[in-house]
């Protein structure tokens, strides 16, 4: 009864308005009314509700209930769990149908906003938990030894058992199990209870799981329009793609922000997933439309002759055109690994802080903090398929204190952690090992694309001269002078 008292105003704001980015239409009872808010700033609002009441009724709570914090778990789980609809997973599954490709943005926008409020409850919880009477204080006897005061403590502790039994009806999952094993060192506060941690970022998690394939869509649509912007008109070859590239590297470090306010750094397998994923699509699409495209070519009106020394190799302006096209692809292909180099120095650092963060946790499993989120938060995550084997396995890369090893990639250098110059000398550092494996092997593919085309056009005279050899006469005789015996090879005059 009393979560329901407390909870009506907030079920009637969440319950009042459908919202357009959720495909939702007014209630035909008139209950709901149409609101051109965005999920993401409604629930600004709403948490704001919910920490109003949490609030002025911590201090209630204490006067009725022996177990205050727990009581204020089990009033936040079951308010976001079973009393308000549509739920929050229901309205992020509609907000993810509205937005479709482009919908991680939003998510992250909802993710943040509901950390922040997580972030300023657990404040009020550790206030509440201050507030829980300690099973060995209670135990103490009220006045010395003397029977009457024995009489006192049986009476008081029938009283609170009776209390106990009250408000432990009114605790769901979890609850009734963190009050019984709550411990008190001195003046400490119990531990919390997280219950409400789970039900306010569970909606979540599938999305966080699906992080890899959610982050993948965006960057498709974002090349899209990378490509659909580009001024194909006034820019051709090398330059084009120099440009192209620049917008391609912000979208992977926006990757990088986003994975970091979404998972933690628990989805940085799906990160350089969909980064690779990024460069491929990108470096394809130019080879498309700049090395095998005519319009990318300069007019052989604009190309100056290159000498009289290829006169007689019959090279056309064309071919010279084609020729300056893919040197020139081949010094950007150059930049674009460079450039490479530099990111994945961005995402090191990123994970590398991650890394160290999960290896304090290994020590101290109760000692995990990762900033701007609560331990509720970061346990779910640590219990999904993204703390996976793979994760692992890049967080060892990135951690300096971990020895590196390379394989088979002609575009990476062998890696030791350390070498010396000579007895005596300090370490040096090695070569971090890279990260962005397929992204590398994309600019390699587009550099022999460019090899190819370059020495296709070079060979061309030679090979047209070439072509007519195999019909002549000459090539299909042979001499009758050096016939032998019936086990010696007849041997063509020309060889």
């Amino acid at each position: 009864y009393w979560n329901g008292s407390k909870r009506k105003t907030i079920v009637d704001r969440w319950e009042g308005l459908a919202f357009k980015d959720c495909d939702e239409v007014p209630d035909a009872s008139g209950k709901s009314t149409q609101t051109d808010m965005r999920l993401a700033s409604f629930l600004s609002e709403f948490h704001n509700d919910i920490l109003s009441v949490l609030q002025v009724e911590r201090l209630s709570a204490m006067a009725i209930f022996p177990d205050p914090q727990p009581t204020l778990s089990t009033f936040i789980s079951t308010t976001l769990s079973s009393s308000i609809h549509p739920t929050p997973s229901q309205r992020l599954s509609s907000l993810v149908a509205h937005y479709g490709d482009l919908v991680l943005p939003e998510l992250i926008s909802s993710f943040k906003t509901t950390e922040e409020f997580a972030v300023a409850a657990e404040k009020i919880m550790e206030k509440a938990s201050y507030s829980t009477p300690s099973p060995a204080m209670a135990s103490v006897p009220l006045d010395g030894d003397r029977p009457e005061s024995l009489t006192v403590q049986r009476s008081h502790s029938r009283r609170k058992s009776h209390r106990q039994s009250m408000s432990r009806r009114l605790v769901t999952r979890g609850s009734s199990g963190a009050s019984s094993n709550m411990l008190l060192s001195g003046l400490a506060p119990f531990e919390l209870d997280r219950a409400w941690e789970e039900s306010l970022f569970e909606p979540f998690l599938d999305y966080q799981c699906d992080f890899a394939a959610l982050e993948n869509k965006l960057l498709n649509e974002r090349l899209k329009g990378i490509i659909k912007s580009s001024p194909t008109g006034s820019l051709a070859g090398a330059r084009l793609l120099r440009e192209r590239v620049v917008d391609v590297l912000s979208c992977a470090e926006d990757a990088l922000t986003r994975c970091m306010a979404f998972t933690h750094g628990f989805g940085g397998v799906g990160l350089i997933q969909a980064i690779d994923g990024l460069f491929k699509s990108f470096l394809d699409i130019s080879e498309n439309d700049i090395l095998n495209s005519r319009s990318s070519i300069p007019d052989a009106a604009v190309i100056q002759a290159a000498g009289d020394e290829f006169s007689d190799l019959d090279y056309s302006p064309g071919d010279y055109a084609v020729i300056q096209l893919t040197l020139h692809l081949l010094e950007a292909s150059r930049d674009i690994l460079d450039r490479l180099s530099v990111l994945e120095a961005k995402l090191r650092s990123a994970l590398a802080q991650f890394s160290g963060a999960v290896k304090l946790m290994r020590n101290d499993p109760s000692g995990l903090y990762i900033s701007g989120t609560t331990k509720g938060a970061v346990n779910l995550l640590l219990g999904s398929p993204l703390n996976s084997v793979d994760l692992q396995r890049l967080l060892d890369t990135v951690d300096p204190e971990t020895p590196q090893t390379q394989h088979g990639d002609p575009l990476q250098t062998p890696v030791t952690p350390y070498r010396r110059a000579s007895s005596g000398d300090l370490p040096v550092a090695s070569t971090p090992t890279p990260l962005l494996l397929g992204s590398r092997a994309a600019v390699s593919a587009f550099a022999k694309a460019c090899q190819t085309r370059l020495q296709k056009t070079i060979l061309a005279p030679l090979l047209k001269h070439l072509s007519g050899y195999a019909a002549q006469s000459v090539w299909t005789s042979s001499d009758s002078q050096r016939r032998g015996g019936a086990g010696e090879l007849s041997i063509p005059t020309f060889s």
